[in-house]
């Protein structure tokens, strides 16, 4: 599972500090630029590698 948040440039060190405080498992910034303006997003997720796999294996073998 994945979380997304729309970021300020000037908030990313306090979020940064609160999901390693919460214990992310992984922290990724995105960012964008269209032209001179620039966005960016926070995705964060609570699992592991291993259990976004084991996630992902058992979402996909209830679906068939």
């Amino acid at each position: 599972m994945v979380y997304l948040s729309h970021i300020k440039k000037e908030t990313l060190p306090t979020v940064y500090s609160t999901l390693k405080f919460v214990k992310a498992a992984g922290i990724k910034t995105i960012t964008m630029a269209h032209g001179q303006k620039t966005s960016r997003f926070v995705a964060w997720t609570f699992f592991t590698q291993e259990e976004q796999a084991e996630w992902f294996k058992q979402k996909r073998g209830s679906a068939t």
